[in-house]
């Protein structure tokens, strides 16, 4: 799937990050700057924070441009019911907002941020402005689950990583 031009910014939703977490997302980071390298990249931790705005910082520098931390996204299952987000996130708009869990009521409150392609594997893709094929099946692995929402999200394919390559350049 071609985009008809480049997406200016990005907004990836995680509830949080630590470091096993951040390791297994390295590939999925990487694989964003590579589809959309005029993006502004925007890292939404919901619930609370990401270890890639201080112990994991250096390998995502220059692949990430902002991280939200505590943002408020997920906590309570009415919360979509009071509004778009607030703080960081208040009158935003992003091209692109790929949600990286499968709670659904979490899934309706990042749809309220206005957005013009939305990606999220809740409730089978249903808020999803792209869906994959009919009988897809969800990987077990959460590297491939994130490299397939990036796949939906960029048209582009990103193999699974055989190994971890920690340098950031």
């Amino acid at each position: 799937m071609k985009q008809s031009r480049p997406i200016a910014s990005v907004l990836v939703y995680v509830g949080f990050d630590r470091i096993g977490d951040s390791l297994l997302k390295l590939p999925f980071v990487r694989g964003l700057r590579q589809a959309f390298p005029g993006a502004r990249i925007t890292w939404v931790a919901g619930r609370e924070t990401s270890v890639y705005a201080d112990v994991m910082a250096s390998p995502v520098a220059g692949l990430i441009d902002e991280i939200v931390e505590n943002a408020g996204i997920g906590l309570t299952p009415t919360e979509f019911l009071h509004g778009r987000p607030g703080g960081a996130l208040a009158g935003r708009r992003f091209e692109l907002v790929i949600d990286t869990q499968r709670i659904f009521w979490t899934s309706l409150s990042l749809w309220r941020i206005p957005h013009d392609i939305f990606i999220s594997p809740a409730a089978r893709f249903l808020l999803s402005s792209r869906k994959p094929p009919k009988g897809y099946a969800f990987p077990k692995t959460m590297q491939r689950q994130l490299l397939d929402l990036l796949e939906l999200a960029s048209g582009k394919n990103f193999p699974t990583a055989k190994a971890l390559d920690l340098d950031p350049g």
